[in-house]
């Protein structure tokens, strides 16, 4: 009888059962480190066996990377993923390529004139694994999912000669459990609004914020639709615009610099701690 009084009640909406979350003891811990390469980006992202690379910095970067593989005895990689071809984002990409074992290599698809982009070709032309990411691109890595957006509407992009690499960038949306992690690369005002315009769903929890700290126009709007809670910005304390640490801390956003230290995000797939290794010499 009191089940029967029970059932009713709670079809009646006189009751409210509690919603069951399935805890989350024992699951992997994803980790993305944003190593200090002064105006350039490099991130590490490991997740159980499993580990990736977002971006190889500037051509002096190469130590500090395999320093921290080496450190976490990291061996071999799931991927290396480029997002352009400019020199800070690929820097080091053909002596890590060559030095350690990867088993997939993304790029973006595009003829670049950057100084590097042929070197790079060179590199991976007899390889196996290499991916010129030219529609949006799905894959695995551990428990986690990864999503690769290149450009919508490349040709107006590429016709923009100073813009070109930066907006061609390959953006990225890791997502782990209930977490959410996007990469930007470099992308300015006309990529940013091809992605508001695309509608894609860019709705996350931390964003690496794009091109170094510069501020651009649609920064705002991008911001607006992506709402972080959290940012990394990876740049040389004398490039950082003062708009756009305005525009973060206007919007709440708790932000991290590389230029104080390495940058450590925690995702346990509900909940993101982030902390930072600060140089030993940096009076904070």
């Amino acid at each position: 009888m009191i089940i029967i009084l029970m059932a009713a009640c709670i079809l009646a909406g006189l009751i409210v059962l509690p919603r069951i979350i399935k805890p989350d003891a024992g699951r992997e811990k994803l980790i993305i480190t944003d190593l200090d390469v002064g105006k350039a980006d490099a991130a590490v992202v490991m997740l159980g066996d499993s580990t990736g690379i977002i971006d190889t910095g500037l051509d002096d970067s190469y130590d500090t990377i395999a320093g921290f593989l080496n450190e976490n005895k990291i061996e071999k990689l799931d991927f290396i993923l480029l997002t352009h071809y400019d020199k800070d984002h690929i820097g080091s990409a053909v002596e890590l390529i060559e030095s350690i074992p990867a088993e997939r290599i993304y790029l973006p698809d595009y003829v670049s004139e950057k100084k590097l982009y042929s070197p790079l070709m060179d590199c991976v032309a007899d390889r196996d694994g290499v991916i010129f990411v030219n529609k949006i691109t799905d894959f695995s890595f551990g428990a986690a999912g990864i999503t690769v957006y290149p450009a919508d509407d490349p040709a107006p992009l590429l016709s923009n000669e100073k813009n070109r690499d930066n907006d061609m960038s390959l953006v990225n949306m890791i997502t782990y459990g209930n977490c959410r992690m996007l990469f930007t690369g470099d992308i300015e005002n006309s990529r940013i609004e091809q992605i508001l315009d695309a509608d894609h769903d860019i709705s996350c929890d931390w964003i690496k914020i794009p091109h170094h700290g510069h501020y651009d126009k649609k920064d705002k709007a991008l911001l607006k639709k992506s709402a972080p809670l959290y940012a990394v910005v990876s740049t040389s304390e004398d490039v950082l615009d003062e708009e756009l640490v305005e525009l973060l801390e206007d919007r709440d956003i708790k932000t991290y610099y590389t230029f104080n230290g390495n940058i450590s995000t925690v995702c346990d797939g509900r909940d993101i701690t982030l902390t930072q290794e600060e140089h030993p010499d940096k009076d904070l």
